[in-house]
């Protein structure tokens, strides 16, 4: 799948949508806080906060509901089911909450960094990683620039990734109409470890939402089931968004590279199966800046920016087709054939295999 280039329109939407849910933490806090005694020096300051947030939500659902205009008409059914779910995700408490925390962590990562948080050109990654899957893999998300970045205005995200699995056509589900999670090709297949190291966090029993193209309004956790494994002092890979009960590994356990982890689910605020995967500073995520780091040995099929072949190490970047597991001596007419099922993670079938048995 070719990359797409992102307009600065699209750059603005995509950063004011993924800033939602923390402006109506922000409206509710400024909206909480203008009742107590103590800030009346600061009411002024807080209604115009309140209003700007309020503001800015109002242009986030015109735009959404200018968008989802021709939809309406066709099927009003999924545009309402769309619509309620982001309103009950938003709204919902644990989401809320969340979002304060990630304002709270983002300021603190901020001040620890002093403002000059880790760069490509400056950062120097102490391990050695690997791509976290099998088989091949379509970047959906994520780069080391703020055109490709998976969300460049969050230290937290800034170099994470969002992986799934499509087929020759860049579909990623089997059926167009009302497809499952169990109908997306990434659907079930093996996670594994980016590197050696010590499995710090491993958190399961987090619901799958049964239903792709809307976010579950009932999670919990944003980032549903997930892993988070130490490899170096302040270098720590998450790998989210996992099956429940496929995580096969416990805290305090080491693991190899290319050791099985969990399954590939859509659990916590995902749209349709995929891996989220980050190193981060910090074994929390909301006090984690990430990092970029390169990822070794794998085969870049498709890229606008980039010539197709295999990558000794070098980063990801959105619109690129990748293939972890075959080492450079693999030829290059394998490596480009793309109707291979040998070379194409299993797409379909889920049954790809890991390094290491489960």
């Amino acid at each position: 799948m070719a990359e797409q280039i992102e307009s600065p329109a699209q750059r603005v939407w995509r950063r004011l949508r993924g800033a939602e849910p923390l402006l109506v933490a922000v409206t509710l806090a400024a909206w909480a806080a203008r009742r107590m005694s103590f800030v009346d020096g600061w009411r002024g300051a807080l209604d115009v906060l309140t209003l700007a947030a309020l503001a800015a939500l109002a242009l986030i659902w015109s735009i959404r509901l200018a968008q989802w205009g021709r939809a309406l008409v066709e099927d009003p059914r999924r545009v309402l089911l769309m619509a309620g779910s982001l309103l009950m995700t938003i709204l919902s408490p644990p989401v809320l909450l969340f979002s304060l925390a990630q304002l709270g962590g983002e300021l603190l990562v901020r001040l620890r960094y002093r403002g000059r948080l880790p760069a490509p050109g400056t950062y120097r990654q102490k391990v050695r990683y690997r791509l976290p899957v099998t088989g091949c893999w379509t970047v959906y998300n994520g780069g080391v620039t703020a055109e490709t970045s998976h969300s460049w205005g969050l230290a937290g995200q800034r170099y994470a990734y969002d992986l799934v699995v499509s087929d020759a056509n860049g579909r990623s589900c089997r059926v167009d109409s009302a497809p499952k999670p169990e109908d997306c090709y990434a659907w079930g297949q093996p996670i594994v470890a980016p590197a050696d190291g010590l499995v710090v966090e491993a958190r399961d029993g987090h619901r799958d939402c049964p239903w792709v193209g809307i976010v579950d309004p009932f999670a919990w956790s944003p980032l549903g089931n997930v892993v988070v494994i130490r490899h170096a002092e302040r270098e720590y890979s998450l790998l989210a968004h996992l099956q429940r009960g496929s995580i096969c590994v416990r805290p305090g356990q080491p693991v190899q590279a290319g050791q099985m982890v969990g399954r590939c689910g859509n659990s916590g605020h995902s749209t349709e199966p995929h891996l989220h995967v980050q190193v981060q500073d910090h074994p929390r995520f909301l006090l984690a800046a990430s990092l970029p780091v390169q990822f070794d040995g794998w085969w870049r099929l498709e890229s606008e920016s980039e010539e197709a072949g295999y990558v000794s190490a070098g980063y990801l970047r959105r619109g690129d087709r990748v293939c972890a597991g075959l080492g450079a001596e693999v030829s290059e007419g394998a490596g480009m054939s793309h109707g291979s099922r040998s070379l194409t993670g299993g797409a379909g079938n889920g049954q790809g295999q890991a390094d290491a048995p489960q």
